[in-house]
């Protein structure tokens, strides 16, 4: 949730190549201790230089520095108000698709005008984490950490991946799927989706500069209810990411 709100109008491999960065200034994400965090911190990292590599410091941006900080007090009060369940935010997610993923059934890579950028259940769950408090949790942000996490599957269909997703879903979730509805989403985007089909959807004849124009946000390779890697070659350069 952090690096998809840091990613917010960047490009996502911005932010991949400062992971570390973002696990150290966030001491690992542990929630607590950034709940604790003050604006001494804040100014702190602001003033933060990239004597090394400019990989080695966090975006720079108050307001999503901010949210941070502010996402892990939320998580904490909602945690509090349901101390029987110790994983209440994972099961507060996986509410919003039924606690079963949802895979791709309409969407065969053939053109970005119809990859989805947000659905109604990204907008729900938007909406439920505003009204907690929440901040840089937009519906298509939120829809972009459901990819992230397995909620859904979006490979083109009968890619090599969204079949490999498909088998591990029906013979060992536990649990089941659920395939995605006709009009997964209330409003069609027709362009400007972040969301780019998976490398194996493009033309092959596609150049090198062509591929480079598709803005680097792919997901191609699902292993699991919470573990998903992309390794989207372009050049000599591998983008990777994981939740």
């Amino acid at each position: 949730m952090s690096l998809e709100g840091a990613q917010s109008g960047l490009s996502w491999l911005t932010i991949l190549r400062k992971r570390d960065a973002y696990r150290r200034v966030f001491y690992h994400f542990d929630i607590d201790k950034v709940a604790a965090m003050t604006e001494s911190d804040i100014i702190r990292i602001l003033a933060e230089e990239d004597k090394i590599h400019p990989h080695t410091i966090i975006v720079r941006h108050r307001g999503k520095i901010e949210s941070v900080i502010n996402n892990a007090r939320c998580i904490q009060a909602l945690q509090k108000k349901h101390p029987e369940d110790p994983d209440y935010l994972d099961s507060f997610l996986w509410s919003f698709v039924d606690n079963r993923p949802i895979l791709n059934m309409k969407w065969h890579g053939e053109s970005l005008h119809h990859a989805l950028g947000q659905t109604k259940e990204s907008q729900a769950m938007s909406k439920a984490l505003k009204k907690e408090g929440f901040r840089f949790v937009g519906p298509t942000t939120m829809y972009a950490m459901m990819q992230s996490c397995g909620m859904v599957i979006d490979h083109p269909v009968n890619s090599p991946e969204w079949l490999t997703s498909k088998k591990y879903l029906e013979q060992e979730r536990l649990g089941g799927f659920q395939e995605q509805e006709k009009n997964p989403h209330k409003k069609q985007q027709s362009s400007g989706s972040p969301f780019p089909p998976c490398p194996l959807a493009l033309p092959r004849n596609n150049s090198v500069d062509a591929r480079r124009k598709v803005r680097r946000k792919c997901f191609s390779h699902f292993h699991g209810d919470c573990n998903v890697t992309c390794h989207m070659s372009i050049s000599s350069t591998v983008y990777t990411g994981s939740c």
